[in-house]
């Protein structure tokens, strides 16, 4: 492995580091002068988030800086991770698991990723994308359930009724006309607000959220859970410091 284009590497593979500096970038741009279909190396990204929120605020992510690279040789990178399929279903081989769920904080990386899978998932709004954001997300990039913190995967996710043009959720009501979506009650927790309207302006039912995971029974990443947990797998990629709350046997991707 080497930093060095003059030490001519077969490829270039690009991942986030916060310590990256333009010397780096300069290097991979060196190294790729050359398109691959001319003669040139492979060029990899990990992944292509455009930002990721760091304690003081949101910072620039590993979008950013392959899009530096990018400007400077006009040659794309071939992703490996998010949103591209092969990484999440390469995670539900590792586990085998039967009904996988994706949590993520972002609908273009994230969310995009497990559509294009088929694997269901969770967003939550802890990281990079709000409430705003779910109501415009176009068909692919939808999740299945809404999640104000991980805290909310040891609650029943609660029952979504519709009555004519009318959905509501707990004690938050909404009815949809054309683009606009008119508020009859808010209810007493926004976040249920928010699963309302984003029924209506997305998928025609929701699933119900697998039951709570015993604190308990937390594996470390790199453990293949037992037979009898295969089908409780979940898969968690946020940035949110409420991680600690997520149900058991997880494997950060």
């Amino acid at each position: 492995m080497t930093r060095s284009a003059q030490d001519e590497p077969a490829a270039v593979v690009q991942g986030f580091d916060p310590t990256v500096a333009w010397t780096h970038l300069a290097e991979a741009a060196f190294a790729l002068q050359v398109p691959e279909e001319e003669g040139g190396i492979p060029w990899i990204a990990t992944n292509t988030d455009w930002t990721i929120p760091r304690s003081r605020g949101v910072a620039p992510g590993n979008g950013t800086l392959v899009s530096a690279v990018h400007t400077a040789i006009g040659r794309l990178a071939t992703v490996a991770g998010k949103p591209e399929v092969p990484i999440f279903t390469e995670a539900v081989a590792r586990f085998d698991a039967q009904h996988p769920l994706f949590l993520g904080d972002r609908l273009d990386t994230d969310i995009l990723g497990a559509c294009r899978a088929g694997i269901d998932s969770a967003l939550v709004l802890t990281g990079i994308d709000r409430p705003k954001h779910v109501l415009a997300a176009p068909q692919g990039s939808r999740p299945t359930y809404i999640l104000s913190d991980l805290r909310e995967l040891h609650e029943p996710y609660p029952q979504v009724k519709r009555k004519g043009a009318v959905t509501s959720v707990n004690g938050a009501a909404v009815r949809v006309e054309g683009a606009e979506i008119e508020v009859l009650s808010e209810g007493s927790r926004q976040i249920d607000l928010l699963r309302a309207g984003r029924r209506r302006s997305g998928r025609a039912a929701w699933p119900s959220m697998p039951s709570a995971f015993p604190r308990s029974s937390t594996r470390t990443p790199s453990t293949v859970p037992d037979a009898d947990a295969r089908s409780r797998v979940i898969f968690v990629h946020t940035a949110s410091s409420d991680r600690t709350y997520a149900r058991g046997r997880v494997a950060i991707v």
